[in-house]
């Protein structure tokens, strides 16, 4: 399930989708992401927001993804491509 539309937001209006979508070219932000994402986590865990092993899993889980992973464009962007795979 994602975790942000499947819990706290609706699916996407399929319009809404077509106007604000950027997945088609966001592929050369993928590694960048997972960068992104890995200093999120690190930062959360030195604050004690997440404990060792959530940062392990997250962690693992982010460089787990392909750099040359193929974005799905019916999802809106990069980050959701990423959230979709865990």
């Amino acid at each position: 399930m994602s975790l942000l539309r499947g819990k706290r937001l609706a699916k996407m209006d399929i319009e809404a989708l077509k106007f604000t979508a950027s997945a088609e070219k966001d592929a050369p932000l993928i590694d960048s992401v997972v960068k992104i994402n890995l200093a999120h986590v690190l930062t959360m865990y030195k604050a004690k927001l997440i404990d060792s092993e959530q940062a392990l899993k997250i962690v693992t889980a982010l460089k787990s993804i392909p750099k040359d992973f193929e974005l799905d464009t019916t999802l809106e962007d990069v980050h959701m491509n990423v959230e979709s795979l865990y």
